[in-house]
């Protein structure tokens, strides 16, 4: 009944009655990942992880691979990506040659800016063959590189336009191939005419490669180009946040707001380290201990999380959704 309920989109009442499924047969492994499934799609990803980690408790050692994968993907959800990549790894050296592990892992990669293992994990993906089998797939792949050889003829001309470099370089982005795809920006770079995305990925590259100088300048060209350009104002944020603290090491504020803006996008990790590193400057910051609190329980550690949530309390007893969040941890959630 919860399968046919959540095949119709009613994800709620299907997720009620793998509630009483679990509950009616609690060691059965797969009630759990479905369970845990249904709360991954209504993005209750903290309880989500909870009942796929029970469904590898309960699984045999041989049958782990899929509540592993969808472990895995709870942890990216959560912006976890460090590890949803190391669950990752768990299910590649059991199964090298799964191809949405792979995947997973791709996308795993670029959540970490690590743009050379997510162009491998694609190119083991490509080389396995477990996506991209489609007759539409394969059209629309052969219609990119039939595109790409055809602006590839036009850069040899003295004559090419930026407006073909940059359109080489976005499909090159497309299709994974990197290098390509910055050298392509490069050669369209000494024209002011060059577009805001342009500059947003030579200041992604710039940045893997640690020239954080480099990147904040093409984060703030794509920004002077686009004002609205969300990638751009994101990673320009952080890496401007990244810069002062690494040359005040000291400065309260900075931790704290460079907190906030990896919880914005969901990197808890990151997000866990800037709000220690503010309470460690000011123990007493009671906002920070509540926003430390949040970041944990995202992070599914929710022991953790109570306990900055009681801190946050002592420190401010007027602060009521500190006291809301202590009382839902010590309730399990």
């Amino acid at each position: 009944q919860a399968a046919e309920l959540e095949s119709e989109g009613k994800i709620e009442k299907a997720m009620l009655l793998y509630e009483d499924a679990v509950d009616s047969a609690e060691r059965d492994p797969l009630y759990h990942a479905l369970l845990a499934r249904a709360y991954m799609k209504i993005g209750r990803f903290t309880d989500a992880r909870i009942q796929a980690e029970r469904a590898a408790e309960l699984s045999a050692p041989g049958d782990r691979t899929d509540v592993m994968m969808l472990i895995a993907r709870v942890y990216g959800a959560m912006g976890s990506w460090d590890k949803a990549q190391d669950t990752l790894q768990e299910v590649l050296e059991q199964k090298p040659k799964c191809g949405e592990a792979h995947f997973e892992m791709a996308k795993a990669a670029e959540g970490l800016c690590n743009y050379t293992r997510m162009v491998q994990a694609l190119d083991e993906v490509a080389r396995l063959g477990s996506r991209g089998s489609s007759p539409e797939y394969k059209a629309a792949l052969e219609e990119r590189q039939r595109r790409i050889s055809e602006l590839s003829n036009q850069t040899n001309s003295e004559n090419a336009s930026v407006e073909t470099y940059y359109a080489l370089g976005i499909l090159y982005k497309e299709t994974g191939r990197w290098a390509d795809a910055v050298e392509a920006f490069n050669r369209a770079f000494d024209s002011q005419d060059m577009g805001a995305d342009a500059h947003f990925w030579l200041g992604v590259d710039a940045e893997a490669s640690g020239r954080r100088d480099q990147a904040v300048d093409m984060y703030k060209r794509a920004v002077a180009l686009c004002p609205n350009h969300a990638g751009a104002l994101r990673n320009l944020e952080r890496s401007l946040l990244l810069k002062t603290v690494e040359e005040f090491p000291t400065d309260r504020d900075a931790w704290y707001t460079l907190g906030l803006a990896y919880s914005s996008f969901m990197n808890w990790t990151e997000a866990r380290i800037a709000f220690g590193k503010t309470i460690e400057i000011e123990p007493d910051f009671a906002e920070a201990h509540f926003r430390l609190g949040r970041t944990l329980e995202m992070l599914g550690e929710t022991d953790e999380a109570a306990a900055a949530y009681a801190r946050t309390v002592e420190l401010f007893p007027n602060h009521v959704e500190a006291a809301e969040a202590l009382a839902r941890a010590e309730n399990g959630g």
